[in-house]
């Protein structure tokens, strides 16, 4: 009679815990979908979702007036000729950040190639 008891005992007990395990991996996974979400809808409300600056105008004129001048607005725009104001002549082009990193701007045809150097 006692050992049935124990063997019970230790039935709902085990139930417990398995029950216990259960909900914890269940709750551990609908946590990670919820964070896969956001992540989903952070990555969606990217650059294709921005209606861009001269949408902007329309309301903000004045405002908008103000940041097509300002160096944030400038440092957005496509690498080309007409948009970068330093030189491409070679030992002109470059910006050394220290002994061993610069940047250095070339023309490779049509285009404006930045091109990163570590020695």
């Amino acid at each position: 009679m006692m050992n049935r008891l124990i063997r019970r005992i230790r039935i709902k007990r085990s139930a417990k815990v398995i029950f216990i395990l259960l909900m914890s991996i269940f709750l551990l996974i609908k946590c990670s979908d919820i964070t896969t979400k956001k992540e989903e809808k952070k990555a969606a409300a990217g650059f294709d979702s921005f209606a861009g600056s001269a949408k902007c105008a329309g309301c903000h004129k004045d405002i908008y007036d103000t940041h097509i001048h300002t160096e944030h607005f400038l440092s957005t725009a496509p690498a080309t000729e007409e948009n970068i104001s330093g030189s491409f002549e070679e030992g002109k082009n470059k910006l050394v950040f220290n002994d061993i990193t610069y940047v250095k701007m070339e023309k490779n045809g049509y285009r404006v190639i930045p091109v990163s150097v570590h020695i």
